[in-house]
């Protein structure tokens, strides 16, 4: 019989009597001393228990660089009783070493809160697997009074929580994260250059097409409504924002809905200096071009008309060495457009429509 067995059937009595040494040196196979195994088994009394006995398995992390956190966010259900036992003595932990004088005894338990494993998993991160609202409240009440800032913080794939959650497709997660954040952190690209905003379009994108579920697209809107400044991150090689990227798939309705919620999206450029609009038109998007021509959200101020990339070409410049008729006709009976305009060759606009699509 190993201590592991005792705390699975949860016998209190032995973890009060049993010789100190065997609490001291039990490991299981990834290291982790029996008040964490005691943990994972639910077994809070017995975990009362051993941490009077052996309160410095507390902070300990596994083979793995979990910790006891880790643990009981990871296996969810019906541990958040446990969780906030864990709290409760970590902060004691934390103040009772300020009192002792000890170095880094106000920050120990900030500390074992924002740990990461091998995988850079913080144990709000591992949390999220298991979907758990409830265990996820309790860490942002703690995130919030300590100011951990734990939805900044991304694992080894870039992934911070609300990439994690928007990929999971959990529209109660999402919205739990970021209900009353910060707007305007910049989330960046994962590894695979994707924002939480981007994740949520790809899913909307393919659920609507495969599945008919529309929580993706709900989450989408959740997010260009609650943080908009998701819409300004540029990614890739290209430099591209989601504007860029949803003209070139041409999808309306995201590009629709961006320019609602984010209308200074219009005028970003990619690397090339080049936006929407310009991309719209190498891309012979017509349908894109028209509609972005018929929107009240482009007035006689906006710039995104004329914007000239690092070759000093606009929209039209472009839209005319594509010879595609019907889309350089929409620029060019447009009177907001610059029809005068001269790009970095000193070649006119009007010029260009003439010698490219000979429709003047």
């Amino acid at each position: 019989m190993t201590p592991l067995d005792y705390a699975k059937w949860g016998d209190v009595e032995y973890f009060k009597t049993v010789e100190l040494y065997i609490l001291q040196n039990y490991r299981d196979e990834t290291n982790d001393p029996i008040l964490s195994v005691t943990a994972i088994e639910n077994q809070l009394e017995c975990c009362k228990v051993i941490y009077e006995r052996c309160p410095d398995q507390l902070f300990c992390q596994n083979t793995y660089g979990n910790t006891i956190l880790h643990h009981i966010s990871h296996y969810g259900g019906g541990m958040a009783r446990m969780l906030e036992f864990f709290f409760e003595i970590g902060i004691k932990a934390g103040a009772s070493d300020i009192e002792s004088g000890q170095p880094g005894g106000e920050n120990r338990f900030k500390k074992w809160c924002r740990l990461q494993n091998c995988d850079g998993a913080t144990a709000l991160t591992r949390g999220l697997h298991n979907r758990n609202l409830q265990t996820t409240k309790l860490w942002l009440q703690v995130d919030r009074e300590y100011e951990l800032e734990l939805l900044k913080i991304a694992d080894k794939d870039k992934n911070t929580p609300l990439h994690l959650a928007v990929g999971y497709q959990d529209f109660e997660l999402v919205k739990l994260l970021i209900a009353g954040r910060e707007s305007d952190f910049e989330y960046g690209p994962n590894k695979n250059g994707e924002t939480p905003l981007m994740i949520a379009t790809r899913e909307a994108q393919s659920s609507a097409a495969i599945t008919g579920d529309n929580t993706p697209a709900k989450i989408r809107k959740l997010l260009l409504e609650m943080q908009p400044n998701q819409s300004k991150v540029r990614t890739g090689e290209k430099g591209w924002t989601l504007l860029h990227y949803a003209t070139q798939k041409g999808d309306l309705g995201t590009v629709d809905d961006i320019i609602q919620v984010c209308p200074d999206c219009m005028e970003l450029g990619d690397k090339e200096n080049q936006n929407f609009l310009h991309l719209a038109a190498k891309l012979e998007q017509v349908n894109i071009v028209k509609h972005v021509l018929e929107m009240k959200e482009i007035s006689l101020e906006t710039t995104v008309l004329n914007a000239k990339d690092n070759y000093g070409n606009t929209p039209l410049h472009i839209a005319a060495e594509t010879a595609n008729k019907n889309m350089v006709e929409y620029f060019l009976y447009d009177p907001r457009v610059d029809k005068m305009t001269t790009n970095a060759k000193g070649q006119k606009v009007l010029e260009a429509v003439s010698v490219t699509s000979q429709l003047l």
